[in-house]
Order: C-alpha cells, then sequence, then structure tokens
C-alpha cells in the first residue's frame, strides 16, 4: 500500500512539474520580460505555452536549463489570429540561450508558442526547464486597432478606432468599443492609398449591413459618408476589404474611422456608471430607454463601484419587471425572481445582492408591458447602494 503512494505521488509531482507557468507580466517597460516557462522531456517532440494577458512583443528567445535541446520549428499564433512559422534548427546547449528570433509586424499580441525540438545525444539529463522571453519596445504595431474612445454626446463626427493596414492581405476588420451610437461612418486614410471594395457592419444586436464602395481613398482624404441601417445604431466590429493602388513607394496605409452621433443616438443608448466617489446611499448605475417590442433587455455596468443592492425606476411608462439576472465580476451570477409591476414615476423594491458590495459586471432584466397604457417606451433608470461594507 506503501509502495502505491509513493508511485501516486510521484506521478503527481512529475505532471506538475511539466505544467507551464504563463506570463503574468503587466509592466510596460522596454526590454525583456519572461513570457512562460514549461519543463519538457525527451519522450515527445513538441510542446506549447500559452501566452496569457495582455502584452506585446516584438521579439523572443529560448534559456535553457537542466538539459540542452536542439530547437527545430516555432508556431507563433497571434491574437488577431494570424500564424508565423519559424525555423530555428539550431542547438541550445545547457544554461545559454537561442538567438533573438524577431517577430513579424513589429509587436504583437500572443496567443500561444509551439515549438518543435530534438533530443541531444550522449547526455544524462532526462528534462529541460525552458523559458520563454519576450522583448517590449514600445513600439506600436500594425495593425493594432486604437478602439472608439468617445464618451460625450455631442452631437457630430467622432472617431471610432484606427488601424495600420499593410498590402499583404487585403481583408481587416476593427472591434468598436464603448456604448455608443452611430448614424453613418466614414474612412479617412494616411500614407498611402487604397481602395475600398466591402465593407461588413455587424451590429450589437446581432445584425449585419454589407455595404459596397468600390471607390479609391487617395492618401490623406476620406470615404463618403456611409449610412448605416436603422438610424443609429451599436457597432460591435466593422470588417473591411481593400485593395492596394499600383505605383505607390508605400507599404502601409494608416485607416481612421469615424462614426456621426446626433441627438437621436442618445435616446435608448444604455449610460454606465461613472461613478467614482465611496460616499454611501443610492448612486444611479444606469438609465436605458425600453421598448415593449422585445422583453428582455441588459445594461453593462462600468467602473470599479461596488454595491450592496440595487433598485429600478420607471418614467414615462410603466412595466412589470419579471426577472433579473446580476453578472458579477468574479464571475459568479444571481438569479432574483421579482414579478413585481413598476408603475410610471414609481421604483422597485430594494434587492439585495448575495455577498454584500459586490462589484458588478451586467445586468439583464426581462419585463412585460402594462396593459392599456398609450406610451410605447418606458425610461428606466437602474440604482446601487453603497454601504462602504467589504464584499465577502
Amino acid at each position: 500500500m506503501k509502495k502505491l503512494i509513493i508511485i501516486v505521488l510521484a506521478i503527481v509531482v512529475s505532471y506538475t512539474s511539466v505544467a507551464q507557468e504563463p506570463a503574468v507580466i503587466s509592466s510596460d517597460k522596454t526590454g525583456w520580460h519572461k513570457i512562460g516557462e514549461t519543463t519538457v522531456d525527451f519522450k515527445k517532440d513538441r510542446d506549447e505555452v500559452v501566452v496569457m494577458g495582455s502584452d506585446r512583443f516584438a521579439a523572443l528567445r529560448f534559456k535553457l536549463t537542466d538539459a540542452s535541446i536542439d530547437l527545430q520549428d516555432l508556431e507563433v499564433y497571434y491574437e488577431s489570429g494570424d500564424k508565423q512559422v519559424i525555423q530555428v534548427r539550431t542547438p541550445i546547449a545547457k544554461g545559454t540561450e537561442s538567438r533573438v528570433i524577431d517577430l513579424n509586424g513589429g509587436e504583437r499580441s500572443l496567443k500561444k508558442i509551439v515549438f518543435v525540438y530534438k533530443t541531444i545525444p550522449n547526455q544524462r539529463d532526462e528534462k529541460a526547464h525552458v523559458e520563454i522571453w519576450g522583448l517590449k519596445t514600445n513600439e506600436e504595431r500594425p495593425g493594432d486597432a486604437k478602439p472608439a474612445t468617445t464618451t460625450g454626446d455631442n452631437p457630430g463626427w467622432q472617431k471610432i478606432g484606427e488601424r495600420i493596414v499593410d498590402f499583404k492581405k487585403d481583408r481587416d476588420e476593427l472591434m468598436v468599443s464603448g456604448t455608443d451610437r452611430f448614424k453613418s461612418i466614414r474612412f479617412k486614410v494616411t500614407d498611402a492609398s487604397i481602395v475600398l471594395q466591402d465593407i461588413e457592419v455587424h451590429y450589437e444586436n446581432g445584425d449585419k449591413q454589407d455595404i459596397q464602395v468600390r471607390a479609391p481613398i487617395s492618401k490623406g482624404s476620406e470615404s463618403r459618408a456611409l449610412d448605416l441601417n436603422g438610424g443609429d445604431r451599436a457597432i460591435q466590429k466593422i470588417v473591411f476589404v481593400y485593395k492596394t493602388i499600383p505605383n505607390q513607394r508605400e507599404e502601409r496605409a494608416h485607416l481612421e474611422i469615424w462614426g456621426l452621433k446626433t441627438s437621436e443616438a442618445i435616446s435608448g443608448t444604455p449610460k454606465p456608471a461613472v461613478i467614482t466617489n465611496d460616499n454611501t446611499g443610492w448612486h444611479k448605475i444606469a438609465e436605458t430607454v425600453v421598448d415593449f417590442k422585445k422583453d428582455r433587455d441588459e445594461i453593462v455596468v462600468m467602473g470599479a463601484d461596488r454595491f450592496a443592492a440595487i433598485k429600478f425606476k420607471v418614467t414615462d411608462a410603466s412595466i412589470e419587471l419579471q426577472d433579473l439576472e446580476v453578472y458579477f465580476e468574479s464571475g459568479d451570477k444571481q438569479d432574483i425572481q421579482v414579478r413585481t409591476a413598476i408603475a410610471r414615476g414609481g421604483e422597485s423594491r430594494v434587492i439585495d445582492l448575495n455577498g454584500g458590495e459586490r462589484s458588478l459586471k451586467k445586468i439583464v432584466f426581462v419585463y412585460k408591458t402594462v396593459p392599456n397604457q398609450r406610451e410605447e417606451k418606458a425610461h428606466l433608470e437602474i440604482w446601487g447602494l453603497k454601504t462602504n461594507a467589504i464584499a465577502k
């Protein structure tokens, strides 16, 4: 029995020692940072390290302890979905490191690194400890999107995002952050000219709009205004197809996407919490306009504030609040049955949250129409109670 226990413990320890330790880097300092490490044995010749965090790196190198390996090939998987295959074909002696391996496109966000290696003959060690290091230069990676940072409600054109595009591929996309809504979009181009072919606009509600542009945009100019279906819309991402303009020296174009906000865009848009004080009492978390054509809505809660309870206030029309799903930043979810009518100008009961003060991620609520009322929309406010209690 003791022998069996010892064998099981040995297996557990062996498995634990081989497990990778992914990067937890959060520094923006230039220089070399350890991305991850793992212990490889010579019973297999292929291993991988998953890269955690949002840091970006311009180059890699490998450090070896305990044993030597012959590093053959690398597959670097980027967060963008691209993959780079690199032939190394170089032995790395115990206690030394590989050459610096440059990544395509400057600083890139990495998803995982797969590497193939061979055993170095005539060595006693059965395992090698491999460290992977990444070089941060704080350069802007070609292709990095800068998502929307618009928070104002002023009508007019506002930058949604920007991207550096090269002419090695003809399809790119931009994820749109924030809760702003736009009526039209347009493209501005600097550094090089492109022919903008087709656009796919993906909306937050799941709809998609295909727009044929088929027009050149010269360096330093912009496209025509492209109207969006349905007026003011919340955008999830924009996919665009483009072609190279022949006979130009530039290899990349700087592309900006702008959106047109109007005063109409404000009605019906959730206004996330911007609370930053720690005063006790009730604070407005968010507000939105709900209509009676659907019976399920959600509000994303911004900021790091914590609340011990919530309540709803209603103006313009009455609703019957059915159920709530409260999603916490910790990953937990609380389901709450309310089943209460809230008259126009009134508010719900106080709804306690599990565990005292909690950081909220989003609130999903189901409601029903109150019969025999003329109004088609209700203005809904969600309020949160701060008690300055420590969350459990």
